[in-house]
């Protein structure tokens, strides 16, 4: 027996990963809202400490390698993803977060040392990547201004032994502790958490609509070539800003500026926001009063005050060139190449971390005991992933096995013999075989066989009435559509108390909503059990977008074995009828 790659369903691993991920996902959307805009100080800390402590808890449920990055990297996509540009640092920070966690799990094993230092490296990493970024946008001065600040306000509140190290030191140390923290509550909660018995939601999980992919401007065009230009440009800036005139940075800022506002539309959205324009014009006055006075003893000068202006010349150069590569970056084709490269399901999972993303968000908003009772809250949360991730196992499984081959090759003949072995087992087989009649060494036409109780009737002829439905050409009857609907029924199979029912075939008929379309709209969403359908060959993509939400097990009729196949859906039909998940 064999199955089709491309049709593969999507692996466990990145599975738990988009669950955990939107987990994840749903916290920094809404509590990362609401820390920034209620402006709470460490408010990077304590995001970072969330996410370290879903991760920590989930891997106690599921303790699987490479579980952690996976889910950072579906995270940081759902975070970033938007209609406009792609916002790189939230997308570095989370992920970098999971590979520390990763990294640390590796090392030291699934252990609760383990966990501690990720839990530390992970949230330590937020104030790392900010002073990383300020170095970037601002270049080396602002360490200098950050000196000087420190100096200024040690020597206002006349307290000696406050430094730049001894700041730095105190922020550090609240992170690794905080982290620390998190970690070990985590790992206690999420064990306690895979030690009980979880159940399916009640009324099956909400989910959004298939996720589509990118939404990109359809306007937009993508260059690799661009994208190298823009990166070209930035380092020709800063360039001259080193070793030239500040006109001609300035001059160089403007033009690249006007460049990408035309090229990328609202690329420069950040640029109108009042908030950014206070705070370079802050940094404009601090730099032109501390640095100008550490220069000439206490007064104002035009030194303090260029460097400060090569600060902002220097981050709005960042900021506009990191702006052009963030939509460059969405070109499909960069897209697809990095999904090829052992990521493999990658996209697949994404689709699900979205739909479970409403979901996750609406537990999350009722966890209002959060801040005084965390432990309890990510308790609740993580017992949601997991009730989630099994109700959705059960009713999202591959259901249907696809039987393909060319039209004269035996698939009828294959899927008679696969009922026989399953009724052998003491299943009930249900659904419709179309044997074909043959006429002087041509095929004249088919019937159809209700399987429930062998029972036949004409189904098409070459000969039939002109007034009967055609699909090539036949000429289908009236009576035998009629007879094949009833015999796949829902209200027949159940009566029959079927096991597995059986469509042989779902093809063009089908497509263009005759033939068996109605009844099979109804078995994909109310039948429980497996099915198998008979499809041609070059048909299969066509029939799985049309009716299936997952991917189905293809088989290829030239390839299969009665016996594996037969077994195969025994095992699946016991299964569900014990109310297990088909695996």
């Amino acid at each position: 027996m064999a199955s089709s790659e491309r049709s593969a369903p999507l692996p466990d691993l990145w599975l738990k990963a988009a669950v955990v991920g939107s987990l994840w996902a749903s916290v920094e959307i809404i509590a990362g809202s609401f820390l920034h805009n209620l402006r709470v100080p460490l408010a990077g800390s304590l995001l970072a400490a969330t996410g370290a402590g879903l991760l920590t808890g989930a891997h106690q449920i599921w303790p699987q390698r490479g579980l952690l990055w996976r889910a950072g990297l579906i995270c940081a996509l759902m975070k970033s993803i938007s209609p406009t540009a792609v916002v790189l640092g939230p997308m570095i920070g989370i992920f970098a977060e999971s590979v520390l966690l990763e990294a640390a799990t590796r090392l030291l094993g699934r252990t609760t040392l383990g966990y501690a230092v990720g839990g530390a490296l992970a949230v330590s990493w937020t104030l790392a990547q900010k002073v990383a970024g300020f170095l970037i946008t601002f270049g080396l001065n602002i360490v200098a201004l950050y000196v000087r600040l420190v100096e200024f306000a040690a020597k206002s509140l006349r307290v000696s032994f406050l430094g730049p190290l001894e700041v730095l030191g105190a922020l550090l140390a609240i992170d690794l502790l905080l982290g620390v923290g998190v970690a070990l509550v985590a790992v206690r909660t999420g064990r306690r958490v895979a030690a009980t018995e979880g159940l399916p939601l009640a009324g099956g999980p909400k989910t959004e609509p298939a996720w589509e992919g990118f939404k990109l401007d359809a306007r937009q065009r993508f260059s690799v070539a661009l994208l190298l230009v823009n990166l070209l440009g930035v380092a020709a800036g800063l360039l001259l800003l080193d070793r030239h005139p500040l006109w001609a940075a300035l001059l160089l800022v403007a033009g690249f500026t006007l460049w990408v506002g035309l090229r990328y539309r609202g690329a420069l959205r950040r640029f109108r926001r009042p908030r950014l324009w206070i705070e370079l014009g802050a940094l404009m006055l601090l730099s032109g009063l501390l640095l100008g006075a550490s220069q000439s003893g206490g007064r104002w000068t035009w030194n303090g005050l260029r460097e400060g202006l090569e600060m902002i010349v220097r981050a709005w150069l960042i900021m506009t060139g990191f702006a052009a590569m963030s939509v460059e970056l969405r070109n499909p084709r960069i897209i697809e190449w990095f999904t090829r490269r052992r990521l493999r399901g990658f996209s697949d999972a994404l689709g699900v971390a979205f739909e479970a993303l409403p979901e996750f968000a609406s537990a999350l908003a009722q966890q209002r005991r959060f801040v005084r009772h965390p432990a309890v809250a990510l308790t609740q949360l993580l017992r949601h992933a997991d009730a989630w991730l099994e109700t959705y196992q059960q009713q999202r499984a591959p259901r249907v096995v696809l039987l393909a081959g060319e039209p004269g090759q035996g698939k009828t003949s294959l899927a008679a013999e696969v009922a026989r072995q399953v009724q052998e087992r003491g299943l009930v087989v249900g659904g419709v075989l179309a044997p074909g009649l043959w006429r002087d060494g041509e095929r004249w036409g088919f019937d159809v066989v209700d399987l429930l109780d062998g029972r036949s009737e004409p189904l098409c002829r070459r000969d039939a009435p002109l007034e009967a439905v055609a699909a090539g050409p036949f000429h289908f009857l009236a009576e035998g559509l009629r007879f094949g609907r009833e015999a796949l029924s829902l209200e027949r199979l159940e009566q029959a108390g079927a096991d597995l029912v059986i469509v042989d075939e779902v093809g063009p008929l089908e497509l263009s909503a005759e033939g068996w379309a109605e009844p099979l709209e109804v078995l994909v969403e109310r039948w429980s059990g497996p099915m198998l359908w008979v499809v041609r060959r070059g048909l299969v993509r066509e029939v799985a977008a049309r009716w299936l939400r997952t991917p189905p097990v293809v088989v290829d009729v030239g390839q299969a074995d009665a016996s594996a196949v037969a077994e195969l859906l025994a095992v699946r039909a016991v299964d569900a009828a014990a109310g297990q998940p088909i695996q």
